[in-house]
């Protein structure tokens, strides 16, 4: 995939993100699509440049949506650092293998965010927000990321497949 394609799909996701999607709550939470995007690059690129590209995306979310600056950007940034070190570990990168790290990984986002949140804004955090709040968005971060995650390595396969050179 080149820069140019995901950068555009990133300020698309990110817009969406904060005006049109967080009307829609399925099972009563509100997706995290940023997220799983910026994981399912980190995942399938496995690259330093994905984690640029994870740490801009978190900047530009910490911008447009008033969380405290570099929050987003330094969760984005460690989380892609982690799920790049595992996808390049695991051999078979299928969907059943990486949905775990993609529920493991948002789960510790949403965790160390409430809690990064409580502390810089004194937002309330109490332990029962891991039931009602943090497990359900899990959840539905790891349903998300399966369609994601098979339309992007489509992409990179179809690539590889026509004799296009990507970078690595």
């Amino acid at each position: 995939m080149s820069r140019q394609f995901k950068t555009c799909i990133m300020i698309a996701v990110i817009l969406l993100q904060i005006t049109i999607l967080p009307h829609f709550k399925p099972f009563g939470v509100i997706p995290d699509y940023t997220f799983v995007f910026v994981l399912t690059i980190a995942i399938i690129c496995e690259d330093a440049e994905s984690v640029v590209f994870a740490a801009v995306s978190g900047f530009l979310l910490d911008l447009l949506t008033g969380a405290p600056i570099g929050v987003n950007t330094m969760l984005y940034m460690y989380i892609s650092i982690g799920a790049v070190a595992i996808s390049g570990k695991i051999y078979n990168k299928r969907l059943r293998v990486m949905l775990p790290v993609c529920f493991f990984a948002s789960f510790i986002y949403q965790l160390l965010f409430g809690i990064l949140s409580m502390l810089l804004r004194r937002a309330s955090f109490y332990p029962g927000q891991i039931f009602e709040v943090v497990l359900p968005v899990a959840a539905v971060n790891s349903i998300i990321f399966m369609p994601i995650f098979v339309i992007l390595s489509k992409l990179r396969f179809e690539k590889r497949r026509k004799g296009i050179k990507y970078e690595q």
